[in-house]
Parts: C-alpha cells; sequence; structure tokens
C-alpha cells in the first residue's frame, strides 16, 4: 500500500475536496482544510485522520465528478439493477455533475 505523506500526495477526490473546502468552507472547515493542505509530512499524517470524517460530513465540497464517478461506481456494482436502469441512473449522475458545476460557478 502507497503510504501518503502530504495532502497533495492524496487521491485526487480527497484534494480537491479539501481544496474546495478551504476555498468555500465556513470558518472550522475552510481553516481545516487550509491546515491539511499546509501540513508538512509529519503533521498531515495526525490531521488525514479526520480527512474522511470531513468528506463524509461536509460532501457538498466533492466535485461534480468525484460525486457522478461514485454513483456510477455504485450503479455498476448493483447487478440487480436492469440495463435500462442502469442507463438511467447513468444520465442522473450527468445530470448531477452538470448541477455541481453550475452551483460551483
Amino acid at each position: 500500500m502507497r503510504r501518503v505523506r502530504t495532502a497533495d500526495e492524496e487521491h485526487p477526490d480527497v484534494f480537491d475536496w479539501l481544496a474546495n473546502a478551504h476555498a468555500r468552507g465556513g470558518g472550522f472547515i475552510s481553516h481545516c482544510a487550509g491546515a491539511c493542505l499546509q501540513a508538512d509530512a509529519e503533521n498531515y499524517q495526525f490531521l488525514r485522520v479526520v480527512v474522511p470524517i470531513m468528506v463524509r460530513k461536509y460532501p457538498q465540497y466533492l466535485s461534480p465528478e468525484a460525486v457522478a464517478r461514485d454513483i456510477a461506481r455504485e450503479v455498476a456494482d448493483d447487478e440487480s439493477l436492469a440495463a435500462g436502469e442502469r442507463s438511467i441512473i447513468g444520465h442522473f449522475a450527468q445530470s448531477v455533475r452538470t448541477w455541481f458545476r453550475k452551483l460551483v460557478e
């Protein structure tokens, strides 16, 4: 398993969340995300523990691409869905991506 040392070495979705939360979040979230982005390798290791918790609690800072990928991944893994249902959900994922882009602009 690859060891993450700093925020810029994180998965792109996590790094995007940190950048969005830092730029658009309220005081506490913005400061926490900013601390993660500025931390060196030694300090990021203990800050990293709270990042998944913050991402789950504040999903509005996820990038539209991350949200659409999560929806697509869940649909692909759900064998109970018929092909038509997968298509409809795929269109929904695209709509979510478009909506988030407009929201962020």
